[in-house]
């Protein structure tokens, strides 16, 4: 197959390989540190805690629906169990009060039905900013504000 010359027709005499221009691009931008901003989820899923199998977080995806050249914002969200309420208290406590913030930051009930009912929900927050050597600078959500809609 490699050795194969393709069949030149009139489709692909036209066409180059790269049908865009490098020059076009833009750099994708992070938001400043404790900024209040609306993000939308445009991704959400229930993942295992690499680091704790058999329980669970809520990952999500968000994006600057006001600016489309932010970078998106990736969160994980530990969802709590009985078994961490067994384990560490404190833990626990926190992991509640962060999920119960951020359903009132989506203005969604205290218990959603699925990961589908975030897809399109916009939340504000706050934002911090984390230095990664790998990734660069990424926002962070920092802090859910509650739903004032």
């Amino acid at each position: 197959l490699l050795n194969e010359e393709p069949e030149m027709t009139d489709s692909t005499v036209d066409q180059s390989l790269l049908d865009v221009n490098l020059d076009d691009q833009q750099d994708l931008e992070i938001l400043a540190d404790n900024t209040e901003v609306e993000l939308r989820c445009k991704y959400a899923e229930k993942t295992e805690r690499r680091n704790n199998p058999g329980r669970y977080n809520l990952a999500l995806v968000m994006e600057n629906p006001a600016n489309p050249l932010v970078e998106d914002i990736r969160v994980w969200v530990p969802i709590p169990c009985s078994g961490d309420r067994d384990e560490d208290i404190k833990r626990y406590s926190k992991a509640v009060t962060r999920w119960k913030s951020m359903l009132g930051a989506f203005g969604l009930p205290a218990t959603p039905a699925s990961t589908e009912e975030f897809i399109g929900e916009v939340a504000t927050v706050i934002v911090g900013v984390n230095s990664d050597p790998q990734y660069g600078e990424q926002n962070t959500v920092r802090r859910w504000v509650a739903d004032a809609r």
